[in-house]
């Protein structure tokens, strides 16, 4: 079937020519559509390994919609879900108001829809420097993980000492104990002030404060960010101290420059997790009243906050295109 015909058939209400329009445009992104079509309303399920976004979805498929101008469908029920779940995740309905628009040649009513799609995925920002959205979750993570930062890095550490010293037990203590209770923790600060702050009075979850699988991996990548960028700052600083001491104590023993190196390092971390541990301290003491002590101004925070973004960046990527384009050749 040609490209014209196709929209010749979605135009006229044909719900397996809508979803093939659908699957066309959405093929760079990973995600599949199904519509069934019930007097005027369509019906339309988003498929994809991770549970579709929902604002950008709606939005995508208002538009689309928009532009093939079905006149029997006035209304569109959206729903995403991951691939292999039985229920939805979210649900919103669309009520379609067309508008009158000048006759096109046929595929022209495609290209648009395409291309916001690329615009909408950063085409027009450089993969290499961190989007917006991965500098806004890195910023978001400070005052919900920052608190329990300390307990956190010492999980990452147990999850290092187990791995060198071979010990199960070592490591069903820490990832149970440590990285476990954070992502649950998180999963659920997530859900109550992100997750369900987006999700409309529409939605099929009744009970929204239950973490759903959107939550749960925020909750555990969270806590991934947070100890592998805390870690790789205390690297960084050790390595710092290291070549301080041995610039300052070049003419004694490696004992004392390892003892110098130690003292220097421990008094970074303390003060490190001092800051994160004050980080909701308005008393006077905490990092946000007093300035010769905010975290934010001192360079460790800095590093730790585009570690952070880069991290989330590199989430991004492999969600967004490297998991599309291994379905694609799988297929």
């Amino acid at each position: 079937m040609t490209q014209a015909n196709l929209l010749e058939k979605a135009k006229r209400g044909d719900a397996k020519a809508i979803a093939s329009v659908m699957n066309y445009l959405l093929q760079d992104k990973g995600i599949t559509a199904q519509a069934t079509l019930k007097g005027g309303c369509l019906q339309v399920v988003l498929e994809s390994a991770q549970v579709p976004e929902q604002e950008s979805s709606v939005a995508f498929i208002r538009q689309a919609m928009m532009k093939l101008g079905v006149e029997s469908v006035k209304y569109v029920k959206v729903q995403g879900k991951k691939t292999g779940q039985h229920f939805p995740t979210w649900t919103e309905s669309l009520n379609l108001n067309y508008q009158v628009e000048e006759p096109k040649e046929p595929g022209s009513a495609l290209e648009p829809a395409k291309q916001g799609n690329q615009k909408a995925s950063g085409a027009l920002w450089p993969a290499w420097f961190p989007y917006p959205s991965s500098w806004v979750r890195a910023f978001i993570l400070v005052p919900i993980a920052f608190p329990g930062a300390r307990f956190i890095f010492l999980a990452f550490g147990g999850l290092l000492v187990s791995a060198i010293t071979a010990s199960p037990v070592i490591l069903i203590v820490f990832a149970g104990l440590g990285l476990l209770v954070s992502t649950i923790i998180l999963s659920f600060v997530y859900q109550i002030f992100w997750f369900s702050w987006k999700k409309p009075v529409s939605s099929t979850r009744k009970l929204k404060w239950v973490t759903g699988s959107s939550s749960l991996w925020e909750g555990f990548y969270a806590t991934a960010v947070t100890g592998l960028s805390f870690m790789a700052v205390l690297t960084l600083l050790g390595v710092l101290a290291f070549l301080s001491c041995y610039l300052s104590h070049s003419a004694e023993t490696a004992v004392e420059v390892a003892r110098c190196s130690g003292r220097e390092i421990g008094r970074a971390a303390g003060g490190i997790f001092g800051s994160t541990d004050n980080v909701w301290n308005f008393s006077g003491r905490g990092v946000v009243i007093r300035e010769e002590d905010d975290f934010a101004v001192r360079p460790w925070f800095v590093i730790w906050l585009i570690i952070a973004a880069y991290l989330y960046q590199f989430e991004y990527l492999i969600r967004s295109k490297f998991m599309p384009a291994l379905k694609r050749a799988i297929r």
